[in-house]
């Protein structure tokens, strides 16, 4: 949250102290779930290069090849890991009831 006040108070023009003197810690998390869904700043603009890179890329693949995710040219990109054959069975099955 403190990383999220400063990124904020920076698009603002103003410090961190004076951003939490103006608004509550309401209205801070309302600002952190607009930003989930309406990135702003330079994170903004380093999608929009990753995903051209990537589109840069996947044209230049060979036909049989896996497309390229954007997320790999992003600084810090961690790749979700590949669910296990069980993980993939029990969140088919998992929901089920057993009818006694």
């Amino acid at each position: 949250m403190r990383r999220f006040a400063f990124r904020l108070a920076a698009l603002l023009g103003c410090t961190v102290r004076e951003l939490l003197a103006r608004i509550d810690a309401r209205e801070l998390a309302e600002w952190q779930a607009y930003y989930r869904l309406e990135p702003f700043g330079e994170e903004r603009a380093d999608w929009r290069t990753a995903q051209t890179t990537a589109m840069i890329a996947n044209v230049n693949l060979g036909k049989d090849a896996r497309p390229i995710e954007a997320g790999i040219f992003m600084y810090g990109y961690q790749p979700e890991p590949e669910p296990s054959l069980a993980d993939q069975i029990k969140a088919v099955f998992g929901g089920m009831k057993k009818d006694i």
